[in-house]
This record gives structure tokens, C-alpha cells and sequence, in this order.
């Protein structure tokens, strides 16, 4: 069985689906626990998405590279639902909409299992996922690429209390109003590119 699955940039995935269905192979990925997505966002993915019902994800990384919210919000939906017990997150997006930061705020605060967190996203997407990040009670890894100057808080609730390593690439004053939350006495690798 199938355990870790990766799709580099990938888009043709009704073509994949028709040499799955012609040749009978069985690829739901029952005991799929490690998923790295890359997508090109397209309709096609909708498709394909049915694979991945069954997982019980333990890491996932979301890569979206486009614009399509109802596209995105499902395939968030779709994947982050199975995501149990998560421990290793990486989101990253041209434009994340808000359904899905929501949900994804929703489940880092159903979700005190994840210890990795890696966010890829402008810093008015990514600044109330930060929040909810602070408070997730076994994070030891928090790494930060907030791209561009609008929407970046100059403070966060104080929080991060189990984290031992913050590797951030971001402006000055974003990188300070993190490393000003950290609650933390394990803190023992620090990572700052600022621009």
C-alpha cells in the first residue's frame, strides 16, 4: 500500500484518472499518511480529488499555484477533513481565499497533534493563521514566507509555547511581532531572512 504520495506541478489529472479507471488499478490510497500536492489550480483537479477520500493524513503539503476559490476552498475542504492525526502542515498559495483560511484556522484549533507548520503566503492572508498557529499546543516548528508588506501585524498574542525552532522570511517588523509572541523556553534554532 501506497503510504507517501507526491505530485510535482501536475495539471493533467483526468488523463492520470482514465489510465487509472481503463486499467482497474485501485489507487484510493487507504493507507495514504504523507501527501505533497503541487497544484496548477484547474478544474481537473476536482476529479482527481475522490482519490485521497479515504487517507488518514498525518502530512500534507498544499502548494497552489493560481486562482480559483471554489477550486481551492474544495480541495482544502476535501483534504484537510481527512487530516487526522495531523502532524506536519504545509500551506502555501498565490491567493488563499477566505473560506479556506477560515477552515484552516478552524482546524489548527481542533488540532493540537501538528508540531510542523509551514505557511507560504501574503501577509494579509497569512496574519490570523499566525494567530491561531501561537496557540496550538505542541508545536515545535513554525516556518514563515510572508511575501510582500500589506496586512503584516506589528503584534501577536503571546503563545508558541512549545516552540523550539522559527525559521521566517519576511519583513523586519513582521519577523519582530513573531518573535515577540514566542512564549517558549525550548527555543533553540531561530532562521531570519528579512527584507
Amino acid at each position: 500500500m501506497v503510504k507517501e504520495l507526491t505530485f510535482p506541478k501536475f495539471d493533467n489529472y483526468d488523463a492520470l484518472l482514465e489510465v487509472i479507471q481503463g486499467d482497474k488499478i485501485d489507487l484510493t490510497f487507504t493507507q495514504l499518511i504523507s501527501l505533497h500536492l503541487h497544484v496548477l489550480v484547474a478544474q481537473k483537479l476536482q476529479t482527481f480529488l475522490p482519490l485521497f477520500a479515504p487517507s488518514r493524513l498525518r502530512e500534507l503539503e498544499i502548494n497552489f499555484d493560481g486562482f480559483n476559490d471554489h477550486l481551492i476552498n474544495t480541495t482544502m475542504e476535501t483534504l484537510l477533513v481527512q487530516a487526522h492525526p495531523l502532524r506536519r502542515l504545509e500551506i502555501g498559495a498565490t491567493s488563499l481565499p477566505k473560506a479556506s483560511r477560515e477552515y484552516l484556522i478552524q482546524l489548527l484549533g481542533t488540532t493540537p497533534s501538528i508540531n510542523f507548520l509551514h505557511i507560504a503566503l501574503i501577509p494579509s492572508q497569512g496574519d490570523e493563521i499566525v494567530e491561531a498557529a501561537a496557540h496550538i499546543p505542541n508545536l515545535r516548528a513554525l516556518s514563515l514566507d510572508h511575501d510582500g508588506q500589506s496586512g503584516t501585524r506589528n503584534e501577536y498574542s503571546p503563545g508558541f509555547r512549545s516552540l523550539a525552532s522559527l525559521k521566517i522570511w519576511s519583513s523586519y517588523a513582521a519577523a519582530l511581532a513573531v518573535a515577540r509572541a514566542i512564549a517558549s523556553p525550548n527555543m533553540s534554532t531561530l532562521h531570519l531572512d528579512l527584507y
